[in-house]
């Protein structure tokens, strides 16, 4: 998964003001690959919400709350 993100981020931050404009498709929608990176962001942040709450349903308590 930590590879996982380090490509994601990569991908990301090597992405200029003019390729953000660009347009995509993603998931049959038309928008630009800024939206697409927004949408994979909020994406990501509702996934990692989901895995905290289902690991304190387990009773696993994250290292922050530690």
């Amino acid at each position: 998964m930590k590879v996982s993100y380090a490509n994601l981020q990569k991908a990301i931050t090597g992405l200029s003001d003019n390729d953000l404009q660009t347009h995509v498709k993603l998931f049959e929608r038309d928008m630009t690959k800024q939206d697409a990176v927004m949408l994979i962001l909020n994406d990501q942040h509702e996934h990692l919400g989901q895995s905290i709450a289902y690991a304190r349903t387990n009773g696993v308590v994250p290292p922050w709350s530690k």
